[in-house]
C-alpha cells in the first residue's frame, strides 16, 4: 500500500509536489478555495499598504491564476551569501521547472537571452548590467489544471485549523473545517504545508504554541518582498523600444524575454527595468507613474478598468508590445525598479486567534530607501552615455509597493538557531512535517519567485520519492 501525503495548498508549490508523487503515493490535498471570506480579502497591512491586488490567492492553481509567473532565476551570488547550499543544488530543477512552465528547455531561453544581450551591448549598454534574464509566457498558466491534477488526487474543499501531533515526534492528522461548517480529520504518513509564504507560517505558528520547537520560533520572521516602483524617467539616443519583449516561440505558445538592468549595491540585488513611454508626448512631465495592467487581466469584467486603461497611453502601447510584437518608436522611457529586501529581524505575519484576519508587516525605512537611491544613482551613471535627459520623480519613495513574492516566513536553513526547516524542506525537529512554497526562500534577490518555487517542489518530490524507497516503514 503507497503511503499517503496530504498537501496543504493546491498553488504552484502544492500543484507540482502532487504531480511528482502521484505514481508513489496516496496524495490528497486540501483547498481554501472560495470559502469565505476569500483568502485575497483577509491580509491586513500594518505599515505599508499592499497595492496590487489580490497579492494572494485560494482556489485550486492559487497564485497561477492570477499571475503571469515570470520565469527568472535566483543569482548564484544571492545563493552564496544567503542561502543553506549553493546554486549548483537546485540547478537540475532549474532545468526541469523550465520544462513544466515555459514549454521549452533551460537551453532554449537562455539562447535568446544571449542575442538579446548581444544586441543591447551592441547598442551601448553595459554587458555588466546584464547578467539575469526574465521569461514571460504570454497567457497564464494555471498549475492545476496545466498538470491535469483533478481525479489523480483526492481532494478536500475547506481551510486547515490545526496540525495535530502524533506523540511520537512527528504529525499525527490535521483539522479541517469544510465549507458547511463541519470539522473533520485527516490523517497521513506525511504532511506537507504549500499555503504561501503567508499561510504556512500561520499554522506552524499556532503548532508552536503547544510545542515550542528551536525552528519554530522563526516562524513569520525573515519576511521579505521585494519592493517595485517607478521612479522616473530618461530620454535616451538609442533605440531601445525595439528590443522590448524581445520574442521568443515555445511548444506551449509564444513568450517574450526581457534582461532588466540589475546590480549590487550594499549587499543588494536590484534591476532596472526601461520601460517605452508614449505618455511624454501627450502631456507635461509626470511626477509618479501607475500601471492598470494587473487589475485589467485579473479583473477583465469590470467596465471600469478598460476607463483607466484609456486614461494610461503607456499600458496600451505595453499591451500592443507584449501580445502582438508592435514596436512604437520613442526616445522616453520610464524607469521601473524592482529590488531585493532584507529579510525582516521581526516577526512580520501572523494571525490572532479565532480570527481569520492575517496580519503583514511590510516596511521600508529610511536607510533602504537610502540604498535604493544610491543604486539607482549609480545606474544612470554606468548608462550616462546611452541617456540625453532624465528626471526623477522626488515622492517616489511614497509610490514604492510590495510585489506579492512573500517569502522567508518558514527559510531553509542548516539549524533551527537560524530557520524554520532544513536543506530538504523538513521542518527542524519534527519527523514527518514539510513546507514546499514561497516561504522556504531565504532570499530571492529581485526575481520573481515562481520558477524557484517549482523547482523546489520537484527536488522535494524527489526527496520523499526516495525517503520512502530507502525507508519503507519510515514516518
Amino acid at each position: 500500500m503507497n503511503k499517503k501525503v496530504v498537501i496543504i495548498g493546491a498553488g504552484l508549490g502544492g500543484c507540482y509536489l502532487a504531480a511528482g508523487l502521484v505514481e508513489q503515493f496516496d496524495v490528497t490535498m486540501i483547498e481554501l478555495s472560495d470559502q469565505l471570506p476569500l483568502l485575497r480579502d483577509r491580509v491586513m497591512d500594518v505599515a505599508r499598504p499592499a497595492v496590487t491586488y489580490p497579492h494572494i490567492e485560494s482556489g485550486f492553481g492559487g497564485t497561477t491564476k492570477a499571475w503571469h509567473n515570470a520565469l527568472m532565476e535566483i543569482d548564484a551570488i544571492v545563493f552564496d551569501k544567503k542561502w543553506p547550499f549553493s546554486k549548483d543544488t537546485i540547478a537540475p530543477y532549474y532545468e526541469q521547472a523550465y520544462r513544466a512552465l515555459s514549454g521549452t528547455t533551460r537551453e532554449h531561453v537562455f539562447k535568446f537571452a544571449d542575442a538579446l544581450r548581444d544586441n543591447l551591448i551592441n547598442m551601448g549598454f553595459p554587458e555588466s548590467l546584464l547578467a539575469q534574464n526574465m521569461f514571460i509566457p504570454k497567457v497564464r498558466v494555471n498549475a492545476w489544471n496545466t498538470l491535469a491534477l483533478k481525479g489523480k488526487v483526492h481532494t478536500i474543499e475547506g481551510e486547515v485549523t490545526e496540525l495535530i501531533p502524533d506523540g511520537e515526534g512527528g504529525i499525527g492528522k490535521v483539522k479541517i473545517r469544510r465549507q458547511d461548517g463541519e470539522h473533520v480529520f485527516v490523517d497521513a504518513d506525511y504532511f506537507v504545508l504549500a499555503a504561501g509564504g503567508l499561510g504556512s507560517p500561520l499554522l506552524l505558528q499556532k503548532l508552536a504554541k503547544s510545542w515550542p520547537l528551536e525552528g519554530l520560533k522563526h516562524t513569520g520572521v525573515h519576511y521579505e518582498d521585494h519592493p517595485i516602483a517607478f521612479v522616473g524617467e530618461v530620454e535616451l539616443n538609442k533605440p531601445l523600444y525595439k528590443l522590448w519583449d524581445f520574442p521568443v516561440k515555445t511548444k506551449s505558445g509564444n513568450a517574450n524575454i526581457r534582461l532588466p538592468f540589475s546590480l549590487y549595491w550594499n549587499d543588494l540585488n536590484i534591476s532596472f527595468q526601461l520601460r517605452p513611454a508614449h505618455h511624454l508626448r501627450l502631456s507635461k512631465p509626470r511626477t509618479k507613474i501607475i500601471s492598470v495592467l494587473t487589475d485589467l487581466r485579473n479583473f477583465p469584467f469590470k467596465p471600469i478598468n478598460y476607463w483607466y486603461l484609456l486614461t494610461h497611453v503607456d499600458d496600451i502601447f505595453d499591451i500592443l508590445s507584449f501580445k502582438f510584437g508592435l514596436r512604437i518608436p520613442t526616445r522616453n522611457y520610464s524607469i521601473l525598479m524592482v529590488a531585493e529586501q532584507p529579510s525582516a529581524s521581526y516577526c512580520a505575519v501572523w494571525k490572532k486567534d479565532n480570527n481569520t484576519g492575517i496580519n503583514r508587516r511590510w516596511e521600508a525605512d529610511d536607510s533602504y530607501i537610502k540604498d535604493l537611491n544610491e543604486a539607482l544613482d549609480l545606474f544612470l551613471k554606468t548608462i550616462r552615455p546611452t541617456i540625453k535627459q532624465s528626471r526623477l520623480f522626488p515622492e517616489w519613495p511614497a509610490q514604492i509597493y510590495s510585489s506579492s513574492h512573500h517569502s522567508g516566513t518558514a527559510r531553509l536553513s542548516k539549524s533551527p538557531e537560524d530557520g524554520v526547516c532544513d536543506l530538504n524542506g523538513q521542518v527542524h525537529g519534527l519527523s514527518n512535517l514539510f513546507v514546499c512554497d514561497g516561504s522556504l526562500i531565504p532570499a530571492s534577490g529581485f526575481v520573481n519567485t515562481g520558477l524557484t518555487i517549482a523547482a523546489l517542489a520537484m527536488r522535494m518530490s524527489d526527496f520523499l520519492s526516495n525517503l520512502v524507497s530507502t525507508k519503507p516503514n519510515a514516518k
